[in-house]
């Protein structure tokens, strides 16, 4: 099957080299803020995949990644926020996915082995403004913090 996700470069010393908005450490700023607002909207309102306790427990060996089984469930997955990260470097990556790496099909939503896949196409272009050292991994203590800074976010409110 087809899988396809949105994708950050990272940079060269990182051992994966593409990450998704969730989980990026390097973004530029604007990118990494709307990362923060995305991430405040999808914890109430996108279900996390019922294998999590699988994503958990992944390595680098044994590595699952989430995505989209087309093209418009990407886009309908990451909504208002998929054409700005699209604008900060955001590229969509498809792979193709034997269906025994397939951990998870649920409403458009795929949890594969990322090991056993292959990336057979990537569009997009790279991010124009310099990347910087995201809050990747803290966004949740970031977003409790900012006393409902990210609670609310339309792309026209981005001057």
């Amino acid at each position: 099957m087809r899988v396809f996700r949105l994708e950050f470069l990272q940079p060269p010393s990182m051992r994966t080299r593409w990450l998704g908005p969730y989980s990026a450490k390097w973004l530029t700023a604007e990118g990494e803020e709307l990362a923060t607002y995305l991430e405040a909207e999808h914890i109430r309102t996108r279900p996390h995949p019922v294998n999590t306790p699988l994503l958990k427990a992944s390595t680098f060996e044994n590595h699952h990644l989430c995505g989209c089984d087309s093209r418009t469930a990407l886009s309908d997955w990451f909504g208002k926020y998929f054409g700005p990260l699209r604008e900060q470097g955001g590229q969509v990556g498809v792979y193709e996915v034997p269906d025994l790496a397939v951990a998870e099909h649920l409403n458009g939503q795929v949890v594969f082995h990322h090991g056993s896949s292959r990336i057979i196409e990537r569009d997009g272009h790279p991010a124009a403004a310099p990347l910087v050292l995201t809050s990747a991994g803290s966004r949740r203590a970031k977003i409790a913090a900012a006393a409902g800074k990210y609670d609310h976010w339309s792309p026209a409110s981005q001057g």
